[in-house]
């Protein structure tokens, strides 16, 4: 049969391979838009006018190409020279919609019979020799490919030809997901999704989709709720990752997938990459303005209701260092929470089309919602191959308390304090704090941590301090030239406010928020409390620290209260 033959040369020229040295092709759908038009399906149709009468062959043409298109299908047809089929697969009620259709696997492999979702099969199928209906499968999922809507989940087989396409790997930095994913780099066909616009783009834009380890769909759940939520709002936070899509594998072993925009860096590497900061306005007010946005994204995610309450596996109210189980304060199960704040986690996007800063844009990410099960409890997960580091978890962890929104806070300011530290002294200073922490362990002989606090044994309980090493960091930080009301301002929200030992004393998000805005609002009209130097000599250093001790008194072991940090007048 010819008909067809011109079409299937031009279906065959425009396939791209996906992924590179796979083998498996598909037809993007613009070129199939480009190639599969009105005038080219009469046209390839003329011939049969001795069957079909010229009105017919018009109508045929307009449905292919219509709103409930059929275009995938014929250019199926066309590929195989069997381009005046599509006239029954119409009558059939088939289309784009329809495909790929699914090969029964119930029966007789060797039939191939295909069934449409809904499970029926297609009568004119029926009529065709079984190696014409294997043809008709393998070639369907070239011209199927699926197309990425945001918001929408999807099941594919494993047989699934996914749109990804190939891209310059050299100038991508590689993505590790921990013990309970993993990060694969995808670039997606911009004719197959609609997560942004790329006719507007001078490069392409990549994807990083998180798979999974566990097959668990509740923990999927968990991840997702908050993520979909969130990303599904009109104005999403500019803070936060959105959630694209997901998707899942169903076979081999089903597989959980969800696509998230690939950024540049994250705050870790961001502050490598520019190991010797200037402390001008520009710095000062963006690292400010991120700060502030950071803690209005968390504020977001800590006052969102969850849908699937947030137990967590472990006897009563107590979580236990030796077998890694966490309860959560009562409660708090239906609240947001993140529970891994670290650099790492902290996405850095060069350029935003939702965030108007040549600088870029930083961005929490990670905030999966089962993210305070016990380190080691996820059904599944190897415990060997989690790299976990204690560094930003706050003390009710190693004491056995129930843990809250508030262990978020702590470790934000952790972070904050490495980011005041890398403002004023550059990215090696933050390893200099580090060494500064360092302890030797209680728990583990021979081994050091780079902790916040330190715990110790009163009795029969454990207690919990601010490491000596942090209060005399953060006194150094006040000595440096570059500092400035403004941070001598953040050093006593940090210390205050938010590094407290008991979580209970903690500062909420909100109020974190409103006080990070104020401090930007006076920095952008005030330049000398931005940057104008203040640093303590070290005679302030010894009259404010005996000032603060004479104030307040010495630990307070038993509530767990640590010292409280003065203003500075």
């Amino acid at each position: 049969m010819a008909s067809g033959t011109r079409l299937k040369d031009l279906l065959k020229k425009a396939r791209v391979e996906c992924p590179p040295g796979s083998m498996n092709f598909i037809v993007p759908d613009c070129d199939q838009k480009e190639i599969i038009a009105e005038t080219s399906v009469k046209k390839e149709l003329e011939f049969v006018k001795g069957k079909y009468t010229q009105d017919q062959i018009d109508q045929c043409a307009r449905e292919v190409c219509g709103k409930q298109p059929a275009r995938q299908l014929y250019a199926t047809l066309a590929y195989m020279r069997q381009a005046p089929r599509i006239f029954d697969f119409l009558a059939d009620g088939v289309r784009d919609k329809d495909l790929p259709l699914k090969r029964d696997l119930t029966g007789q492999r060797d039939q191939f019979i295909l069934r449409r979702n809904t499970g029926e099969t297609v009568p004119t199928l029926e009529s065709w020799e079984p190696i014409l209906r294997e043809k008709f499968y393998s070639i369907q999922r070239m011209m199927a490919s699926p197309f990425f809507k945001k918001g929408e989940h999807y099941d594919f087989d494993s047989h699934e030809v996914l749109p990804f396409i190939d891209f310059d790997h050299d100038a991508v930095l590689p993505i590790t997901g921990g013990g309970y994913s993993e990060i694969l780099i995808r670039c997606i066909h911009p004719s197959h999704h609609d997560f942004w616009d790329s006719s507007k783009l001078t490069k392409p834009r990549l994807v990083a989709i998180k798979r999974l380890i566990s097959d668990d769909e509740k923990e999927f759940r968990k991840e997702e709720s908050i993520l979909k939520t969130i990303s599904s709002k009109k104005d999403p936070h500019p803070h936060l990752i959105q959630l694209f899509a997901t998707f899942r594998i169903l076979q081999p072993e089903q597989k959980w997938h969800l696509i998230f925009p690939y950024a540049d860096s994250n705050l870790r590497n961001y502050w490598r990459d520019r190991p010797e900061p200037n402390f001008d306005k520009l710095t000062v007010l963006w690292s400010l303005r991120q700060m502030c946005g950071i803690a209005q994204g968390l504020n977001t995610i800590h006052n969102f209701s969850v849908t699937i309450p947030l137990d967590v596996e472990g006897a009563g109210n107590v979580r236990k260092t030796d077998d890694g189980t966490m309860s959560v304060k009562e409660g708090e199960q239906y609240f947001g929470r993140h529970g891994d704040i670290k650099p790492e986690n902290i996405l850095w996007f060069c350029c935003d089309p939702d965030y108007d800063d040549n600088n870029g844009v930083l961005k929490i990410a990670d905030f999966g919602l089962g993210r305070f099960h016990g380190r080691d409890s996820r059904s599944r997960v190897n415990p060997k191959s989690i790299s976990f580091s204690p560094t930003y978890e706050p003390p009710e962890v190693k004491l056995g308390r129930p843990v809250s929104r508030a262990y978020d806070i702590w470790s934000l300011a952790c972070l904050y304090l490495e980011y005041v530290t890398w403002l004023l002294m550059g990215n090696e200073a933050i390893f200099n704090f580090s060494r500064h922490r360092l302890s030797e362990s209680r728990t583990i002989p021979s081994f050091s941590d780079d902790s916040f606090y330190t715990t110790s044994v009163a009795g029969d309980t454990d207690e919990a301090e601010i490491r000596e090493g942090v209060n005399t960091w953060v006194d150094q930080l006040r000595q440096e030239n570059r500092c400035s009301a403004f941070i001598h301002a953040l050093l006593d929200l940090v210390t205050e406010s938010m590094l407290r030992v008991s979580s209970a004393d903690r500062i909420n998000a909100t109020q974190l928020a409103h006080e990070l805005k104020t401090m930007s609002e006076r920095g952008k009209r005030d330049e000398k409390y931005l940057l104008q130097p203040k640093p303590w000599t070290a005679r302030d250093s010894i009259k404010k620290i005996r000032k603060r001790r004479d104030r307040c008194g010495y630990l307070d072991r038993n509530t767990l209260k640590t010292p409280t940090w003065s203003t500075i007048p």
